[in-house]
């Protein structure tokens, strides 16, 4: 029997901006995402977004998947932080990062705090490197802002067809949530292997441990967020796009590749959802895209 990932399954779903600057260099930054300091800026009214630098270099935004916060990208950002200008963001609702009060909010949003976040360093062009909603994060940035965008790693996209299957498919999950409920009917379309008593664990920390707005208002607005195929078949930006074998939404990553001009594509063996993340094989993906030369990129 195929091995289950489990609390983290949660990922699987998961610019009023001034004019770009010349790249300004950072400060000598630490090496360990842990030891950098928070910093913040207001992305638009109200709404202010914490993010950490660490290391110095070509600059390299990561960004975390649903529920999650810039810790969980540390592993990568002090691999890359090596020879690079690592930039972690908490997206809006994560992390200790702003609610938005409106759960309508989010979606193109997400992909827009990013924009402001380059404006904000003056950092005209990075590679966008994202997992599982932060991906999707990622390609929506490429698709509206190439030329904002050096290259993208996507690693474990939830990626569907198009917005209305998005919206089908997330629509039981939003009137959970939004009549009080947790993640059973997530867990039903994307993890109908795990056990009862497992899933309703999970879904209980997950609602105990973030905002319902945030919640609802990611799953609410996230077909907005996926492109979809057709959304990707014209974006000039260079992709990898990685996944593991027994993630379930494997079927539409592959497709993404395939309508993504020239994406790169890595199916790790054995790896999950999550720990595809961590996986050697992902750095080296990433790595290898990241510092491509210009006339691959």
């Amino acid at each position: 029997m195929e091995r289950v990932p489990i609390a983290i399954l949660a990922c699987l779903v998961l610019t009023a901006c001034a004019d770009p600057k010349p790249d300004a260099p950072a400060a000598t930054a630490p090496f360990s995402l842990a030891a950098a300091a928070d910093e913040t800026f207001e992305s638009e009214p109200g709404i202010r977004l914490r993010y950490r630098q660490v290391g110095n270099g070509d600059p390299v935004v990561l960004l975390h998947g649903f529920t999650a916060s810039l810790e969980a990208v540390a592993p990568l950002a002090d691999s890359l932080a090596l020879d690079h200008r690592v930039i972690a963001l908490d997206q809006r609702g994560h992390g200790q990062s702003t609610v938005p009060s409106d759960t309508n909010a989010f979606g193109p949003e997400m992909a827009e705090d990013v924009v402001r976040l380059l404006d904000h360093l003056g950092v005209s062009r990075a590679d966008l490197v994202g997992h599982s909603m932060g991906a999707v994060v990622s390609a929506n940035v490429a698709a509206r802002h190439p030329d904002r965008v050096a290259s993208v790693s996507l690693i474990a996209p939830p990626f569907f067809a198009d917005s209305v299957t998005a919206a089908t498919e997330l629509a039981p999950v939003v009137a959970e949530l939004e009549g009080g409920g947790g993640f059973l009917a997530f867990f039903d379309r994307f993890a109908p292997e795990m056990p009862d008593s497992i899933r309703s664990v999970a879904s209980a920390e997950m609602v105990s441990a973030n905002d319902r707005a945030m919640l609802v208002g990611v799953m609410r607005t996230f077909p907005e967020l996926s492109i979809g195929r057709e959304g990707v078949s014209g974006v000039p930006v260079p992709a990898t796009i990685v996944v593991g074998s027994i993630d379930t939404l494997r079927v539409e990553v592959r497709a993404l590749a395939a309508s993504w001009p020239g994406a790169r594509y890595l199916e790790v063996e054995g790896a999950d959802h999550v720990d595809v993340f961590w996986h050697p094989a992902t750095l080296a993906a990433v790595r290898d895209q990241i510092d491509s030369p210009a006339e691959r990129r």
